[in-house]
């Protein structure tokens, strides 16, 4: 009889995509800030054939996600590398929702935020 395979302890993942929506800003017991955003991943299933959009919900804390609350907003391109995670998504009706979420350990900033506008615009 073989032996089992063992396999390495290998979680990673890497998504280039532009923010839907503002980062909203966690904080974790201690006062630990964090940030919690979704991007939006394109890929293309073929030759000529429309691109695919895919949603990706990120969180991150401490120094990354501070820099995230500070420097990201919406359409915001971003690189972001960590590993996947269960999460679960609460509902106000109904059950919650399983999920999986990318756990940032790093988050490269590729373009500014756009400008943010309060005035009317002429």
């Amino acid at each position: 009889m073989s032996q089992p395979l063992k396999l390495p302890y290998l979680n990673t993942a890497t998504v280039v995509g532009r923010l839907v929506a503002d980062p909203h800003k966690l904080e974790a017991e201690g006062g630990r800030e964090g940030s919690a955003f979704t991007i939006a991943s394109n890929r293309q299933s073929g030759s000529g054939k429309k691109a695919i959009t895919t949603y990706i919900d990120v969180v991150c804390w401490g120094d990354t996600a501070k820099a995230c609350n500070t420097n990201l907003g919406k359409g915001s391109a971003v690189m972001v590398s960590g590993s996947l995670a269960n999460h679960e998504k609460k509902r106000e009706k109904g059950s919650p929702v399983k999920m999986l979420q990318l756990s940032a350990s790093a988050v490269q900033f590729l373009n500014q935020a756009p400008e943010k506008s309060d005035a009317p615009t002429s």
